[in-house]
Formats: structure tokens, sequence, C-alpha cells
């Protein structure tokens, strides 16, 4: 999930420097860190595990609301 809200937010045209607050903030609400995110991609580009564009936002704005009308 945390990697399809990042594209979520890249597409909305935040950049990489921007969406970094909020890809913190998701870390921290799922509990993980970089590396166990880092690990997982293979199997989840290998089985396609990313969450569409519509859940990944609303999952964002669930966590963070503070984005409706950027995303």
């Amino acid at each position: 999930m945390v990697l399809g809200c990042m594209a979520v937010l890249r597409k909305a045209g935040m950049s990489k420097t921007e969406s970094v607050q909020h890809y913190e903030r998701l870390m921290k609400h799922h509990d993980l860190t970089p590396d166990q995110v880092n690990a997982a991609l293979p199997g989840i580009m290998l089985h396609g595990g990313l969450p569409g564009m519509d859940e990944a936002r609303a999952h964002l704005l669930e966590i963070i609301p503070d984005l409706e009308g950027q995303i």
C-alpha cells in the first residue's frame, strides 16, 4: 500500500522531496521500515500486489486528510 500511495503522490505532481513527509507518516502508520518495503518490492512486482490508484488515494486521505484537494 505504501508504494501505491507514493505513486498517487507523484502522479499528483508532488516532488520526491515533497512526498517524503507523507512517506514517513505512511511508514509509521503501517509500522514499517524502509528496509521492509524494499525487501517486499520484488514480490510485489512479481505478483502485482500494488493497489489501484483509487484505493491508494482513499487510503492516503484516510491517514492524511490534509491531502484533500492536493491529490
